[in-house]
């Protein structure tokens, strides 16, 4: 009976968590609590996706985004052109509140399938249901429906990832796949959408049954991309391969000075954002760009450059590194349940570098630790040594992730947050200007609760990673002496 409770009422908590998002799309009265809503522009990041479709259609680039007027206003479109394709084309069919709309369910839909995903494996009807919670019950999944992103797709390949790995670790039938369908949906998918696995694939290879389906994986990527660097209708203004060469030679090149509403800023050529290759040119330029002051930011490089210190070169790229250093090891661990959980493990440190190497990272990005904690969470029963006590420190640290920062209450006025002002701007792209004091000490406040967070959870992860690694070795060495 006591379990029968508590099943409802964490059904009770994800259903009205989820109306409570769902009425605040409409009514907006979450969005005080976010740094990501100040503009007022709903779904600005979604009508860029449609928006791509038609202008191929009409022979535009992809990422010409004001070659269109789909929709009321949209940012760039950055993902992999192919996104144009698979999503833009049917999503075009639909006026553009419609379908906004249409994409909203899909997301919720999709994370009550993560939240499935992750549960269905576990014998508890309460820890099945917590799963449920732990995936959509947090600020950073209302700003991800809020601005329309396609962080949801991330947040499913993560999740799918995890999901296959739980099942290699629990042993055959399912461990013997030749090709696991989980593990290549969930890597095509974030390779596709926001590569947040391509440096995962490091610690997923030291699975010997993952092998296969890595290599299919990134050959199917690597063919569909070509194919829209190469094929004139998919590419319709390239830059064409000379240029393209001579930026990766001189990635000065790309850039020029403009003057923009009064300001100068540095942007890329034209010709360059044009070429479908801008997708993987972005991605490189934007990991130096430095946005310490960028109120919506919350990466680890932008907390510490507010207090005054640069983080940047190789430097800032060591969690990748450590993360990639611990994987190393598991190569040489050879009980599948003991290198699934090591992978596991590493793939944790591998998505949490994110957050703690890359510059531009938005609240809505913290999305895709949840599937990571409610993963962990189902793990500490059959956790021991140093991983079970780094377990609850993981989980424990995540716990800030459910709650918003304090942003609401150092709001700065004099930038019409949350006003119908700021939306009904002409403009039909919104930079930020900010000076460097604009909220002073508080802005390491509003960063330090999805920052330290992330530092927490890294750090325990490695643990984690360390122990488990140290075991599956232990182990071997046992069975062969």
């Amino acid at each position: 009976m006591k379990n029968i409770t508590k099943v409802n009422l964490l059904g009770l908590i994800t259903a009205v968590y989820t109306v409570v998002m769902l009425l605040s799309l409409k009514l907006r009265f979450l969005d005080v609590f976010l740094p990501g809503t100040w503009h007022g522009r709903l779904g600005f990041d979604f009508f860029s996706i449609p928006r791509s479709f038609i202008n191929l259609a009409h022979g535009a680039s992809i990422y010409f985004t004001r070659a269109g007027d789909y929709g009321p206003y949209a940012s760039w479109f950055p993902y992999h052109p192919a996104v144009s394709l698979l999503a833009g084309s049917w999503l075009s069919l639909f006026s553009p509140w419609v379908a906004y709309a249409v994409f909203v369910a899909l997301s919720a839909g999709l994370l009550v399938y993560c939240g499935y995903l992750l549960g269905r494996r576990e014998g508890s009807p309460v820890r099945r249901a917590a799963c449920y919670v732990l995936v959509l019950c947090s600020p950073a999944v209302y700003l991800m429906l809020w601005a329309g992103q396609l962080q949801v797709l991330a947040v499913l390949a993560v999740t799918l990832t995890l999901a296959d790995l739980a099942e290699i670790e629990a042993g055959p039938p399912a461990a013997e796949r030749r090709f696991r369908g989980k593990l290549l949906a969930g890597i095509l998918i974030s390779l596709f959408s926001k590569p947040v696995l391509l440096p995962a694939l490091l610690a997923f290879f030291a699975v010997r049954q993952c092998r296969r389906t890595i290599v299919l994986a990134v050959g199917l990527y690597a063919f569909v991309s070509a194919l829209f660097l190469a094929v004139p209708w998919l590419n319709p203004q390239s830059a064409g391969l000379d240029r393209l060469v001579d930026v990766l030679l001189n990635p000065d090149h790309i850039f020029r000075t403009e003057l923009y509403r009064g300001i100068t800023i540095s942007s890329y050529k034209p010709e360059f954002v044009n070429d479908n290759a801008i997708h993987w040119l972005n991605m490189k330029m934007r990991s130096g760009v430095s946005e310490r002051y960028n109120f919506e930011v919350f990466s680890l490089p932008a907390f510490i450059g507010a207090l005054g210190v640069g983080v940047k070169g190789w430097l800032a790229k060591t969690p990748v590194l450590l993360a990639a250093a611990l994987a190393g090891p598991v190569y040489f661990v050879k009980g599948r349940a003991d290198a699934a959980r090591c992978a596991f493990w590493c793939t944790a440190m591998f998505v949490l570098a994110f957050f703690l190497s890359y510059e531009a990272v938005y609240e809505y990005h913290y999305a895709v630790a949840l599937p990571l904690i409610a993963a962990a969470w189902l793990k500490h029963r059959s956790a021991g040594g140093a991983e079970r006590g780094a377990l609850v420190l993981f989980c424990c640290a995540g716990a800030l992730l459910y709650a918003p920062t304090p942003y609401f209450l150092f709001r700065h006025t004099g930038l019409v947050h949350h006003t119908a002002a700021a939306a009904a701007f002409k403009d039909p792209f919104i930079s930020i200007g900010l000076s460097e004091n604009i909220y002073g000490w508080a802005l390491g406040w509003i960063r330090a609760f999805r920052v330290l967070p992330a530092c927490v959870m890294f750090g325990a992860a490695a643990v984690c990673a360390a122990d488990c690694v140290f075991r599956g070795l232990a182990r071997r060495a046992d069975a062969g002496s």
